[in-house]
């Protein structure tokens, strides 16, 4: 059996937490966590198409204040494997809490890649500097005369809210600047008297407020149908009964809509108020991002969406409530592409208990739901793969070949030293039992000492000499074969199923490029992709912890990027063949992203895949592009000023940041 323990560590002195994490074979159905009389935890796993059971477990051990532990993994056949074993004392934890040397590197690690800019910007996550941000930036486009007033449709189940928050909510909707709408509430049997009496005393104050009272509680799909029932607008508005909008918001969305009439779904920005009204938390969006949305629900408010397609879906469906924006949103996308992003805060969402806003656990059902949600719509295109929920309300995808494809892992050397072999030695070993053919492209003045290093390479390989340039060279090795992977120099990939998951996605009609996390030396996250904003590169993290998720996730769940981290990378021969392939007239240095950017251009999507990290060489990101490159893309009339998959919003001076005054 096969297995990788990426991390086992305790932490914590008195009361000691485990950390967790790695991968097994799909044949193991239970690990236990066990000490010389107990079992102190167990992981169960489903059945599954993969080949992998990933795990990544924090959780308190309820040991002695010295113990030891097993770790052993149960396969079907009732085989017993010892995974690991290791030893607790209060003196080990207190020495991991606080190791030296460790925190010493990771300060090294974040002083040499820490932007020089950074200290410029602001926290998002920080209350004061985002409203310091609010002050300096919030603005909203002036009321106008328009051509087009669709007719806003504002849909709210409503059970059991309070007085205080359901007056809010309607009335941020009354004071709106854009006057053309009308309001659907649907009461889903409330037992709350004070609910009941304030929506019959809004129906008498507007004429535009219609209330729909079920005589059964069917939960909140079933409500919202029932509000969706009455509504005759051009554009379905979803609010929750306890939130409001700000005056501008319909405003924001007839002024884009009159832009293009065209446009289906429209969506903007949110942040979140307090049960005293106070803003934080807010979630700058980026253009619509179909992988990323697989990975969870980044949409969410405020949105509207075409009635036409609304019917034609058939609205929300019964089954998948907690998740039931989820799942309608995931059925739109297979309708219309037409989605419009507003970068503005249109919404503020109520954190209160039992609210997701507060805490995406208070549904516990919610994650389950959106996985169904997702599989389900998979299902129907016909799409063999697995979703699987990583955490909470996020997920990952994997995508099943019929059969092991044979991958070409093309391996550029750069520079022949003594141990340029080693990485792909360890790559090689990882995937032993995996159909890989070894591509080494190399000068010609270093062809011989190359092919002499490489002949006790166990695995199938040929050595290839770059004749009049690299980017020829390499289109002419990646059309040998479906599937190719560059590898650059250095570079080792630890993950036994990266090949499978890769080359899944990379067999998506849809998917062009298909990237990794990548880890430095040290093993801390470097990066895993770009925007390309304001004419430069915008690295998506600086060094951080394996375990960061990320802003929003992006270190968490698939993400879609116009440039990936360039060490390592699939796609297949199709995709190459669609943009002819490297170009010759890029910089060489650039070569990568010029090819990557293409492949986005040309109409597929470029994809990070978190769960599989590759270990580089490279210390840091690269921030900078050859001047060259950049003119070359303006000429071909690509814009280089900002990225679909950011937002205006946020600093282009380091990603994820506010640009405030310091």
């Amino acid at each position: 059996m096969r297995f990788n323990i990426r991390e086992c560590d305790l932490y914590g002195i008195k009361n000691p937490f485990l950390f967790f994490s790695g991968w097994v074979e799909s044949s193991v159905v239970k690990i236990e966590i066990k000490n010389e009389k107990d079992t102190l935890y167990e992981i169960e796993f489903k059945p599954t198409k993969s080949k992998t059971h990933s795990f990544s477990v924090r959780t308190e051990i309820k040991g002695k204040l010295v113990d030891k532990y097993r770790i052993l993994a149960i396969e079907k056949d009732g085989h017993v494997e010892e995974l690991t074993t290791f030893e607790s004392t209060p003196w080990k934890r207190f020495a991991q809490k606080f190791q030296r040397d460790k925190l010493k590197d990771f300060k090294k690690e974040v002083i040499r890649d820490f932007p020089s800019t950074y200290s410029k910007t602001g926290d998002p996550k920080n209350v004061k500097d985002y409203y310091q941000w609010i002050a300096e930036y919030e603005r909203f486009s002036p009321v106008e005369t328009y051509k087009y007033n669709p007719k806003f449709s504002v849909i709210i189940p409503v059970y059991n809210v309070s007085r205080k928050y359901l007056t809010e909510c309607l009335e941020s909707i009354l004071n709106q600047t854009y006057q053309n709408f009308e309001i659907c509430l649907a009461d889903d049997c409330s037992t709350n008297s004070e609910t009941i009496q304030t929506l019959k005393e809004f129906e008498k104050k507007d004429s535009r407020i219609h209330v729909f009272y079920r005589e059964t509680n069917g939960h909140i799909s079933e409500a919202s149908n029932s509000a969706l029932s009455i509504a005759t607008g051009d554009y379905i508005v979803m609010m929750d009964n306890d939130d409001v909008i700000v005056p501008q918001a319909f405003n924001e969305f007839v002024r884009v809509l009159n832009e293009d009439p065209e446009i289906d779904f429209i969506y903007s920005d949110e942040d979140k108020i307090d049960t005293e009204g106070n803003r934080s938390d807010p979630q700058f969006k980026p253009e619509l991002a179909i992988d990323k949305l697989y990975g969870g629900n980044y949409i969410c408010h405020l949105n509207a969406v075409r009635k036409t397609i609304m019917d034609e879906i058939g609205g929300f469906r019964k089954g998948y409530e907690g998740a039931q924006d989820f799942d309608l949103f995931l059925r739109i996308t297979e309708v219309t592409k037409k989605f419009r992003h507003v970068p503005k805060i249109l919404y503020h969402w109520r954190m209160i208990p039992g609210s997701t806003a507060l805490d995406s656990g208070s549904k516990n059902y919610a994650g389950e739901a959106g996985r169904s949600a997702l599989q389900d719509l998979l299902n129907k295109k016909g799409v063999n793969a697995e979703v699987n929920v990583v955490i909470a309300t996020n997920y990952s995808v994997e995508y099943f070949l019929e059969e092991e494809p044979i991958v070409n892992v093309v391996v550029p050397i750069e520079k022949v030293n003594d141990d340029f072999l080693t990485p792909v030695k360890t790559t090689a070993a990882e995937m032993f039992n995996k159909q890989l053919i070894f591509t080494f492209v190399c000068d010609k003045n270093d062809y011989e000492k190359v092919t002499s290093k490489v002949v006790d390479f166990v695995y199938p390989h040929k050595v290839v000499q770059i004749e009049k340039t690299l980017a020829e060279t390499l289109n002419k090795v990646s059309d040998l074969y479906e599937y190719t992977m560059i590898l650059r120099q250095g570079t080792i990939i630890y993950i036994f199923d990266a090949i499978e998951l890769m080359s899944g996605y990379s067999m998506q009609n849809e998917i062009g490029v298909v990237g990794t996390k990548i880890l430095n030396k040290n093993k801390y996250i470097v990066d895993s992709g770009y925007f390309l904003e304001n004419e430069t590169l915008l690295p998506l993290t600086f060094v951080t912890y394996r375990e960061d998720f990320g802003v929003y996730g992006t270190l968490l769940v698939p993400n879609n990027y116009r440039i990936l981290e360039d060490v390592c990378f699939m796609f297949n021969k199709e995709t190459l063949n669609a943009v002819n392939g490297f170009a010759n007239d890029i910089d060489l240095e650039d070569i990568y992203y010029d090819f990557m950017l293409r492949v986005h251009e040309s109409g597929m999507r470029n994809i990070c895949l978190s769960d599989i990290e590759a270990q580089s060489k490279k210390s840091n990101t690269r921030h900078d592009l050859h001047k060259s490159t950049m003119m070359h893309w303006k000429q071909q009339g690509i814009d280089v000023a900002s990225d679909m998959y950011y937002n205006e919003n946020l600093s282009t001076q380091a990603a994820y940041r506010l640009d405030i005054k310091k």
